[in-house]
């Protein structure tokens, strides 16, 4: 039979029972609770050093241990160890360098590989730890931070003030969180080595788009000079064929006519008409031509004057009804600016009649404060410019991306209007001046460009 006197102690013995597991399982819980809480932060994308210094805390929580630490392999000096973040390091900040091998418990764990369990460091002699010893550390365990290829990224320690017995269910726990931490710190390195790429490629993006538009504007330069140069060589060439070929072929059927009154046989007078007539014929196509490279009125009557000349002798031969419209006044417009708006109209027209199959050619110019602008327009069978563009060597191909070249080389705009069987117009405006030169008011109906009717 039972002594009595037993009975309360047994009673005490398993509350005490009871409470230890409650207590045991209220860790456990918590321990649960904060490797999921780890994941969580992990997923957040918080970077090594915030992880780091959350994962000491809530381990240090979880196994109530007043001290915990997360230590990193130096890669270019294997025989310390640096500090990434820790809890209760009293003198040890985060970036504190530590020896490694025997000389720690987190060197010597890194160096068997494994989980090691410290119960008393006093009777300690697998290493020896001046700085454990200096922060009166009784007990202690340590785990390896795998990184890639199972190669340890470094170690996680947890250290108590008093001899411990640390449970596997410690041991395990502890382990769980550095692979969590261990992968997370896999993520956040590969992380930095993409941004670091990102911004290596997007270094060399900016170089090569700083270099392809210096080379742009250098081909803009050269494309301009060019088009000076050609327009320039242009009159040279009319000012020759006009003043030497055209006033020497004039000279030479002046005598044609002279010779022929002297001659008194007539077969032999109606031979010097016949080339005086011929001569006439060549002094038409010499003008004609010396026109066609720079026409003079351009200089002298202005841009509407010559537009009308052109495109009425064009219209003439073609068969094309011909309608002009000009709105405001031109009025000090830059040479480089009426040139190249008659040399987009030009191509247009030319465009036109060898192209379009129209009956009506129509051309509006619109003269405004800050803008010229230009539209070319025809009722005949249009084309898609898309299509034509990707025909290499076409004459029409090569006549539109000119026309566009002139526009924006002095800064303007070009588009073209067309579709299948929908007839074309070709709009061009030409600043005046920059947009940031001006005072007040706008000109948006000359922006816009005009209407060709």
């Amino acid at each position: 039979m039972a002594d009595p006197r037993s009975r309360p102690a047994a009673r005490s013995a398993v509350g005490r029972l009871d409470r230890q597991a409650m207590r045991l399982a209220a860790v456990r819980t918590y321990q649960r609770e904060a490797v999921t809480r780890i994941g969580y932060m992990v997923r957040g994308g918080l970077g090594v050093d915030d992880l780091a210094r959350a994962v000491t805390e809530f381990v240090a929580t979880a196994i109530d241990v007043p001290r915990c630490a997360v230590v990193e392999v130096l890669p270019d000096d294997p025989d310390h160890l640096l500090v990434r973040a820790g809890v209760g390091l009293d003198g040890v900040p985060p970036g504190s360098v530590l020896e490694a091998g025997t000389l720690s418990l987190s060197g010597y764990t890194l160096m068997v590989g494994r989980p090691v369990v410290v119960r008393d460091l006093s009777k300690e002699r697998r290493f020896r730890s001046r700085l454990l010893e200096q922060l009166n550390v009784a007990s202690g365990m340590a785990v390896v931070i795998a990184g890639p290829d199972r190669t340890p990224y470094g170690a996680l320690s947890v250290l108590a003030d008093e001899p411990r017995v640390f449970t596997r269910a410690c041991v395990q726990f502890l382990q769980s969180v550095a692979e969590v931490l261990g992968a997370a710190i896999q993520r956040c390195r590969a992380e930095e080595a993409l941004a670091a790429e990102r911004a290596r490629l997007e270094l060399r993006v900016a170089e090569r788009t700083q270099d392809l538009g210096e080379a742009n504007r250098r081909l803009r330069a050269l494309s301009k000079r060019l088009i000076d140069l050609q327009e320039e060589e242009r009159r040279h060439l009319a000012r020759e064929l006009h003043d030497e070929i055209g006033q020497s072929l004039t000279v030479i059927r002046m005598s044609l006519d002279g010779l022929a009154e002297a001659v008194g046989e007539e077969s032999l007078a109606a031979r010097v008409r016949e080339d005086a007539a011929r001569v006439d014929d060549l002094i038409a196509q010499i003008r004609a031509l010396s026109l066609d490279l720079r026409p003079a009125m351009l200089d002298d009557l202005g841009l509407p004057a010559a537009v009308r000349w052109y495109a009425e002798r064009v219209a003439e031969r073609a068969g094309l009804a011909f309608e002009l419209k000009v709105r405001g006044t031109e009025s000090g417009l830059p040479p480089n600016i009426a040139i190249a708006c008659f040399r987009v109209a030009q191509e247009a027209v030319t465009n036109v009649v060898r192209h379009a199959r129209a009956r009506r050619l129509r051309i509006a110019i619109a003269f405004g404060r800050w803008a010229v602008a230009l539209c070319v327009r025809d009722d005949g069978i249009g084309f898609d410019p898309d299509a034509v563009r990707r025909i290499s060597g076409r004459d029409m191909g090569v006549g539109l991306l000119g026309m566009q070249e002139r526009a924006m080389l002095l800064g303007g705009r070009f588009r073209i209007d067309t579709a299948v069987g929908k007839g074309t117009a070709v709009r061009a405006v030409f600043p005046l001046r920059r947009r940031d030169d001006k005072k007040g008011g706008s000109d948006e109906r000359v922006g816009a460009g005009p209407s060709c009717g």
